[in-house]
């Protein structure tokens, strides 16, 4: 069986994606989950793809910073969920 994919390297269509997988440099973690937070959809899953163990810590802290600068408009990313293959 064959799924087709739609993927893209860009940020641009984060907003749509069910999955996002993440793949950057660890010392990019920071800063490309800052960069994609506020564009997260509800109920996203997030598959941080990288080598270190705290990546996908350091991706929840960033998307949990949006939400608090956000304040009542929260919900579009509470229900996002960081994972990691371990």
């Amino acid at each position: 069986e064959h799924i087709r994919v739609a993927a893209s390297t860009g940020i641009e269509p984060v907003g749509a994606a069910d999955l996002i997988l993440f793949c950057v440099k660890s010392t990019d973690t920071t800063a490309a989950a800052r960069e994609i937070a506020p564009l997260i959809k509800p109920g996203a899953i997030i598959l941080a793809l990288q080598n270190g163990v705290d990546n996908p810590e350091r991706i929840a802290a960033e998307v949990a910073k949006i939400i608090a600068a956000h304040g009542g408009n929260t919900a579009p990313r509470q229900s996002a969920k960081v994972a990691s293959p371990r």
